[in-house]
């Protein structure tokens, strides 16, 4: 699961809402060309296992703090639907957890390591319709009886999440198979072979002030001996009446079944009364990576 932002949420903000999968990524390039990276299609029984690694630091605002998080998890196709979208499962495998402003989250988040949660995909490979949510209720619920020294405590933090989650149709899987999204950002069967940016985009937001969002992508790097390519890709927002600025920049490298061998991103925000926010994520594929097979 993507815990980094969210954990913060467990203990400090739990009724917020869950994030929505962004809509798909298409993009024509002006001359229509475009790097094939998707020579293998998804099929039943399909495996990576994966390690993730998170560093967040959070200056002023409510909740000041820094986070570590490293994790490893497995992902499976479980089948693949009518329309070519891959039903997964995913698996929390280990998870340390480092928060001063939430302690005794390690143990509540030990709760969910071997629950496997199965989810349909949308717009590629985000997290869609949770499929099994009442299984993993009862299982996470089980897990708290070994792995929590405050079991009630625990139990009263997990029901108001699970209350929130169970809300929406895809939010348990949006949760614990966060990490996926992150592989999901930068899962593009085709890339454009010259590098794109994105047209600026100005809206007015609710208050009169007006947001500036600019991005853009580009190929870093193409091995044609293992059928790898490694691109990044970088977004920014900003709204200057009010003094936020929000940046995300993600490199990775994708093997021929589109899926990344490496994901390096660095998101930043920063915000009036000298609020500053940072997370580095690093996932490093531990299963091997296909070659041109």
């Amino acid at each position: 699961m993507r815990l980094a932002p969210l954990l913060v949420c467990l203990g400090l903000c739990l009724a917020g809402p869950v994030a929505a999968a962004p809509p798909a990524i298409t993009i024509e390039t002006p001359d229509g060309g475009f790097f094939q990276v998707q020579t293998l299609p998804f099929k039943a029984g399909d495996h990576w296992r994966y390690l993730s690694e998170t560093r967040l630091t959070e200056v002023g605002g409510d909740h000041p703090g820094a986070q570590s998080n490293n994790q490893t998890f497995d992902l499976e196709v479980v089948r693949v639907e009518a329309d070519g979208q891959p039903v997964f499962r995913y698996t929390l495998r280990s998870v340390v957890i480092v928060d001063e402003r939430q302690p005794g989250i390690q143990e509540i988040m030990a709760a969910f390591v071997g629950v496997p949660v199965e989810f349909r995909t949308v717009n590629g490979v985000y997290p869609g319709v949770t499929l099994n949510g009442a299984d993993v209720r009862k299982q996470v619920f089980a897990n708290l009886k070994t792995t929590a020294t405050d079991e009630a405590g625990a139990r009263v933090a997990l029901e108001g999440l699970f209350k929130d989650l169970e809300s929406r149709a895809d939010g348990l899987s949006v949760w614990m198979a966060g990490d996926v999204n992150n592989l999901a950002g930068m899962h593009l069967p085709r890339i454009p072979n010259k590098p794109f940016v994105m047209p600026t985009r100005t809206e007015t937001l609710a208050d009169g002030s007006t947001m500036v969002a600019d991005g853009g992508m580009k190929i870093d790097a193409v091995d044609q001996a293992r059928c790898e390519i490694t691109y990044s890709r970088n977004s920014r927002f900003r709204i200057a009446a009010t003094g936020y600025d929000e940046a995300l920049v993600t490199q990775a490298t994708l093997a021929a079944d589109a899926l990344p061998v490496t994901l390096t991103q660095t998101k930043t925000r920063t915000a009036p009364a000298g609020y500053a926010f940072r997370e580095t994520l690093t996932m490093t594929r531990q299963t091997a990576a296909p070659g041109c097979s």
